[in-house]
């Protein structure tokens, strides 16, 4: 939705929720730093609340359906190497399963990677808001 399309009655309703109940409650929980009189808002700690925290750009894959299709490639992989089809009767099936496994582990460690470094308050502000300025 482009900014044009929000009416101005939008904006103020959405700014008073904010600032009189949710930017307040989250002050308390110390996830964001809220400054009432001077109405800044800046990151507190964001450890808590990262794990619930899944935005994925448009056109992107979720982590859920990632893992999901890991795991799926991998099962499959293992019943083809346990049932000795060519050519993944080359190798025995507990070294497909090492393979699998490894191949896991390097997805969720480059996961965890790309995670510490884009968390938010992180890297500075979201490109959105720089094209804003």
């Amino acid at each position: 939705m482009s900014r044009d399309a929000v009416t101005h009655k939008q904006r103020k309703r959405v700014y008073t929720a904010l600032k009189q109940t949710h930017l307040p409650r989250m002050d308390e929980a110390g996830v964001v730093e809220f400054d009432v009189g001077q109405s800044v808002v800046e990151p507190g700690n964001l450890d808590d609340v990262q794990v619930y925290l899944d935005v994925v750009p448009e056109g992107h894959v979720r982590r859920s359906e990632f893992y999901l299709a890991l795991g799926a490639v991998g099962a499959a992989l293992l019943v083809v190497a346990w049932l000795g089809y060519p050519p993944f009767d080359l190798l025995p099936p507990v070294a497909w399963a090492f393979g699998v496994v490894a191949v896991v582990l390097v997805a969720a460690a480059f996961d965890l990677y790309r995670d510490r470094a884009r968390r938010l308050g992180h890297g500075g502000p979201p490109p959105e808001v720089e094209a804003e300025k």
